[in-house]
């Protein structure tokens, strides 16, 4: 399982028709710098356990269809350098 990979750093899962909610899980990945999960089928809010990811620098979740406010932990991020999040 992908979740399990504790030393993975980078993860694009663009247009690989993934649907539901992003899961809480993903906040396990603590090296993780690049996650690209572009154009699926993810629903839901942005799960506060993207926060745990101080390491992101790239961070793409672009064409699905979240819903609600945006993350006031995005501003916390510090290492972040590209934030897309076109619907």
């Amino acid at each position: 399982e992908i979740l399990g990979l504790n030393e993975l750093r980078h993860l694009h899962m663009a247009e690989c028709a993934l649907e539901g909610t992003l899961p809480t899980q993903f906040g396990f990945l603590h090296k993780l710098t690049d996650l690209n999960l572009y154009n699926n089928a993810l629903v839901g809010q942005i799960p506060d356990q993207i926060e745990s990811l101080q390491n992101m620098k790239i961070l793409t979740l672009s064409k699905n269809q979240f819903q609600g406010p945006l993350p006031q932990f995005l501003q916390s991020m510090n290492m972040l350098e590209e934030l897309f999040l076109e619907h």
